[in-house]
């Protein structure tokens, strides 16, 4: 284990805006395709969720859930940006801890959502969870990643495989795997284009967009 940093706060609020407040074109064009990119992933994820939760991935009861997390995932966002955060994003490792553990039991989502709060307001707390050894991390990760890739698969094949869909999930992988392994590709497209093609998820996503239209 790591030893604790020695300028870590105990408490510390979040001042809103403390950064200040500008507006960008490229910034808000390259947010605003991500922010499509992330609507598309947590479609998948809470169809996965649904799924493995045993409840109906299909019909009014599954698009009211959809839309509530697509919605929820957005204000998050919205919210986590006047505190000078990220935005948020539905993780898919809920899926995979869902599959280990056997529990969708939303109360635990509902504590759950405390962490967050009290790692942001007490920052000795997020500090813990940092000296965890990287080695710990890791395999849980791996287990959880795993779980995760099959969980997808078998969301591929609840619908019959068509020549079409083969083709857009080919081509997607294909580009997910070379903006991983060949970031240089960016260097050429205007800047915004290429800070958005950076992330090997956003390149592979609209991929899928396009070549499904």
């Amino acid at each position: 284990f790591k030893p604790l940093p020695a300028d870590v706060k105990y408490f510390s609020f979040p001042m809103p805006f403390k950064y200040g407040f500008r507006f960008s074109l490229s910034g808000f064009v390259s947010i605003a395709l991500l922010y499509v990119i992330s609507t598309v992933k947590a479609t998948g994820d809470l169809s996965a969720t649904s799924m493995l939760s045993k409840q109906p991935t299909a019909g009014p009861v599954f698009i009211k859930r959809l839309s509530g997390g697509i919605l929820c995932d957005g204000f998050a966002s919205f919210v986590a940006g006047c505190f000078n955060s990220f935005p948020m994003a539905i993780f898919a490792q809920n899926n995979g801890v869902i599959q280990l553990t056997g529990n969708a039991s939303r109360n635990v989502g509902k504590y759950i959502a405390v962490l967050p709060f009290i790692l942001g307001v007490f920052p000795v707390v997020g500090a813990v969870f940092n000296i965890i050894p990287y080695p710990v991390l890791g395999g849980a990760l791996i287990l959880l990643l795993v779980i995760i890739t099959a969980t997808g698969m078998r969301i591929f094949f609840t619908d019959p495989m068509t020549r079409s869909s083969i083709l857009i999930i080919g081509i997607s992988v294909g580009i997910v795997v070379g903006a991983a392994f060949q970031p240089s590709f960016t260097v050429n497209p205007p800047h915004w284009l290429g800070d958005l093609l950076h992330s090997p998820v956003a390149a592979g996503g609209l991929n899928a967009i396009f070549t499904n239209l």
